[in-house]
């Protein structure tokens, strides 16, 4: 019998893309930065797909119940327009 692959969560996807775009440090100045930088965007990621899952927005059809507030709405949609801008910029441009 063939196993069903396991779903893979939210960090490891997020290190799956970071590879895929070749975001490693190597050994230039502002490794320790990048570090910081790309370890944000996985902690941004997940972040917001946890509050998704809290049903603090409209994910997954849930329209009823609380709701983030406009100052944390902004900021998740900053948030994630940022690293999306990141990681497609960073596509955009691998050789």
């Amino acid at each position: 019998m063939q196993q069903t692959p396991r779903s893979k969560d939210l960090p490891e996807l997020i290190r799956d893309v970071r590879s895929e775009l070749k975001l490693e440090v190597s050994g230039q100045p502002g490794d320790d930065q990048r570090i910081k930088l790309y370890s944000a965007l996985t902690q941004v990621t997940t972040a917001v797909a946890e509050l998704r899952n809290l049903g603090l927005g409209t994910g997954h059809g849930i329209s009823r119940g609380p709701k983030a507030d406009a100052a944390l709405a902004e900021l998740v949609v900053t948030s994630v327009v940022g690293v999306c801008h990141f990681l497609l910029a960073t596509f955009d441009n691998l050789p």
